[in-house]
Parts: C-alpha cells; sequence; structure tokens
C-alpha cells in the first residue's frame, strides 16, 4: 500500500473512531460542571463502542499491508483502540459523580498516550494536523447530543469523615445517605453540596421547604442558595442551632429523615438554645420555664421587651445547680452570654 493509500485509509479510520467524538467532547463538560445524568451516559455507550471497533477493524484489517515503517505505530494506535473500548464500557458501572469524574481521568489518560503515536504517524504519512473528516449525518450522534443538553441535573455530593467509625464515606443523594445512618452507623462529620442546580432539582415538597426558608428574608433567597443551605442542614450536625424556629421547620420538610430530626424538632417548636445571643420570642424561642442545661459560671442572662427595655437580668459567678428563668409571651427578647445550653421544661 503507498503512502498516499495508507493516508486516506487511516484519515477514514480514524474519523470513524471520532465519529462520537462530540458526544465525549459533551459528557466531558458535564463532568467540569458536574452534571451528571448516569442513565442518558450509559444510553450512549453501544453506539460509541461500536464505532471505535470498526475504526479498529480497518486499522488492523487495511486493503493492502502497510508501509513498513507505519505498521508498529498503526498496531500500536490499534491497541490504544482496544483500550479506549474497554474504558467506554466502564462507563455503563458509573454510578456517582466521582466515579464518573475518574472515568474521564482514565480517557485522557489514554488520549494523552495515543496523542505521541497520532503525531508520528501523521507525519510519516504527511497528514495535516488537523485533517478534516467527511462531513457526517449521524442521527444517533445528534439525539446523544440533544439527550445530553436536555438531561442536564444538579449532583448533589455528601462528604462524611468518620462516618461508621474512621471511614471516609461518599454519597450523591439523600436517599443512599439515609439508608447508611437508618442502619445505625454513626454519621461522622458530613457536609452537602450542590451542583448545576436547574429548576427541576428539587421536589415539591423541596421547595416548599424553600420558600419557607426563604420568607425569612426581605427579599427572599435565591433557589439555588436555598436548596444548598437546606441539603448541608440535613447533614450536618446542628449543634450550633438555627437563626430562627422558621428555619429549623423548613429543614424537617426538606428531609423529614434527617438523623438530626429530633433536634433539629426542638429548635422548631423554639424549645431549645444552644449558644450565646439574643433570642426573639415568637420567631426564635416560645415563652415559658427555660433552664440551663448544666451548672454555670459568669452566666448572663437578660429578658427584655420589644423596644430593648430590660425587664429582668441577672450575672451568676457561679451556680452549682441548673439556672431557671420564666419567658413570657410578652418578651420581647431573651439574651445569654456565657451560660451554655438552654432547655424549655414547660
Amino acid at each position: 500500500m503507498s503512502y498516499e493509500e495508507a493516508a486516506d485509509w487511516y484519515a477514514q479510520a480514524i474519523c470513524k473512531a471520532n465519529t462520537y467524538g462530540p458526544v465525549r467532547t459533551a459528557a466531558f463538560d458535564l463532568a467540569e460542571d458536574n452534571q451528571i445524568n448516569v442513565p442518558v451516559l450509559r444510553s450512549v455507550v453501544e453506539p460509541f463502542a461500536q464505532t471505535v471497533l470498526d475504526a479498529q477493524d480497518d486499522l488492523r484489517n487495511p486493503p493492502a499491508p502497510w508501509p513498513s515503517d507505519v505498521a508498529e505505530l498503526v498496531a500500536e494506535r490499534a491497541q490504544l483502540l482496544d483500550d479506549s473500548i474497554d474504558l467506554i464500557r466502564q462507563l455503563s458501572d458509573v454510578e456517582t459523580p466521582r466515579d464518573y469524574l475518574a472515568w474521564v481521568d482514565s480517557v485522557l489518560a489514554v488520549n494523552d498516550e495515543a496523542s505521541f503515536v497520532v503525531e508520528d504517524i501523521r507525519l510519516l504519512l504527511d497528514l495535516p494536523p488537523s485533517s478534516t473528516c467527511p462531513g457526517r449525518e449521524d442521527p444517533d450522534v445528534e439525539s446523544a447530543l440533544l439527550a445530553l443538553e436536555e438531561s442536564l441535573t444538579a449532583t448533589i455530593s455528601i462528604s462524611c469523615d468518620g462516618l461508621g467509625g474512621d471511614e471516609n464515606r461518599e454519597f450523591s443523594d439523600l436517599d443512599s445517605y439515609f439508608r447508611v445512618i437508618n442502619q445505625g452507623d454513626n454519621p461522622g462529620y458530613c457536609t452537602a453540596f450542590v451542583y448545576g442546580f436547574t429548576p427541576d432539582t428539587p421536589t415539591e415538597q423541596q421547595r416548599e421547604a424553600m420558600a419557607l426558608y426563604s420568607s425569612r428574608y426581605e427579599d427572599g433567597l435565591d433557589d439555588e442558595d436555598a436548596f444548598g443551605i437546606l441539603l448541608d442542614n440535613c447533614v450536618t450536625d446542628p449543634t450550633d442551632g438555627f437563626g430562627d424556629m422558621t428555619a429549623a421547620e423548613a429543614i424537617l420538610i426538606f428531609c423529614p429523615e434527617t438523623p438530626y430530626a429530633e433536634t433539629i424538632t426542638q429548635y422548631a417548636e423554639g424549645s431549645r438554645i444552644e449558644n450565646d445571643g439574643s433570642y426573639i420570642v415568637g420567631e426564635d424561642i416560645t415563652a415559658g420555664r427555660w433552664r440551663s442545661a448544666n451548672s454555670v459560671s459568669d452566666c448572663y442572662w437578660e429578658r427584655a421587651r420589644s423596644n430593648g427595655e430590660t425587664i429582668a437580668n441577672d450575672f451568676i459567678t457561679f451556680a452549682a445547680g441548673r439556672v431557671t428563668v420564666n419567658i413570657s409571651p410578652s418578651d420581647g427578647s431573651f439574651t445569654t452570654e456565657g451560660c451554655g445550653s438552654w432547655e424549655k421544661v414547660s
């Protein structure tokens, strides 16, 4: 086979291999934006792999032997297509964003290795750096690209340190996280983020929670911010408390299965104070008989009217027992400094 014939055959084979190139590029873009839709990605695996198999067959079965100084390089290129086929089929096993990103890294590593071989072949066959392929009207590619574009979805990432002892775990949705927690594993320290938020991301129930949470802000709150805050609070130990009873109520609506539901319910009912601060009666806490969780030292508390006027206060240098304060429904606020946490007893 002449060099000219070899160049043409090689170019046609590589065009076949690159038929699904736009789909792969789109899939990589989804990786960068963390917007993975696993079912759609899986739907392109087999036709993607078939185009690479066809290209590999052409490289290994030319109409006449390759020129001697090209043959070994083409065989190496065909072997790299073998590796690509294996990786393409591994996409069907991808289930989490982390798996997907690892898959992308593997594909890029093969591409990097192939680029050196490709460059040598181009030089030998006198192919331009960017050989253009004949126009292809492939409806499968167009359909795959359209499916990817229309299926952009949010990716949820939940990271837990020390889950079930010393094990670190990653979850891609609340349901899988709750399944593990409900088995009795210690939640450990967890945080949650949402990437690639779209209007279709929240469920109807979650939208109800987001609206309630956003009502705390005079100008509302961006949907993505509201979703992200509530999502994180579903998996985060609420020992630091919440801004008010409404925030806690919104979290319980957003994720009633949270392992911290009992504690969050106390915040939602206005019957728990965790930290120093001023708490508005009727918004942050409810009126009633309150008691410090422990003995106190250098503790200051104050009941005040809505206009800030002090109703009663006390500075306690030391108290071996727990301190009790009666907060009236007509009080405007209750302030605590250095007293630790409080709980409503009646």
